[in-house]
């Protein structure tokens, strides 16, 4: 399933270095995808053990946010802006 930068940005952290999510992988349309509940996540889990990977969160439940959860979050930077 294929998500937009908006999504990558405030629910996966993408570009926050050791705080970006783990699973998030580009595809070929252009967008993102969570590799969580794939073949990739022992993979990805065991260089993140290893110390090998970058990124190292794991900042949901691997399915994507409905729109709601995304307005909440953004509801919740202005608040502390």
């Amino acid at each position: 399933m294929s998500f937009d930068l908006k999504h990558a940005e405030l629910v996966c952290k993408i570009n926050k270095g050791r705080r970006a999510c783990r699973y998030i992988a580009p595809n070929p349309e252009g967008g993102f995808e969570c590799l969580k509940y794939t073949e990739a996540r022992e993979i990805i889990d065991e260089k993140v053990r290893e110390g090998n990977y970058v990124p190292e969160g794991d900042n949901c439940g691997g399915l994507l946010f409905s729109e709601f959860d995304i307005t909440k979050i953004e509801e919740e930077r202005e608040c502390q802006n």
